[in-house]
């Protein structure tokens, strides 16, 4: 089981995606490398929320770029929500603070 590919999609009912765009390739390097280094501002604050656990897949995902000019990645986070939560649950403020400090 150790050398088993994790099922990390179907593992979680929720997720976030961060997508990272930019122009050219020089940019989405930079752009992405600061993306990356932000997501863990934005894990620690969710699991400050109703979020019982908020896991990364370790890699991001290249994006199609056939039919847009621009380069792009994902990250995706899969998440556990508390059962405290209840039928409502807001992340806003979160998302909004992780896209302030990128």
């Amino acid at each position: 089981k150790l050398f088993e590919s994790p099922n990390f999609f179907g593992k979680y009912r929720h997720y976030i995606v961060l997508e990272a765009s930019s122009a050219c390739e020089e940019d989405q390097l930079q752009w992405e490398g600061l993306v990356e280094s932000k997501v863990r501002h934005l894990i620690s604050s969710l699991e400050r929320e109703k979020i019982s656990l908020a896991h990364v897949w370790p890699k991001p995902y290249p994006g199609q770029t056939s039919s847009t000019a621009k380069t792009t990645c994902y990250w995706f986070v899969g998440l556990v929500v508390g059962a405290t939560a209840g039928g409502h649950l807001d992340l806003t403020l979160p998302i909004k603070n992780f896209t302030d400090i990128v």
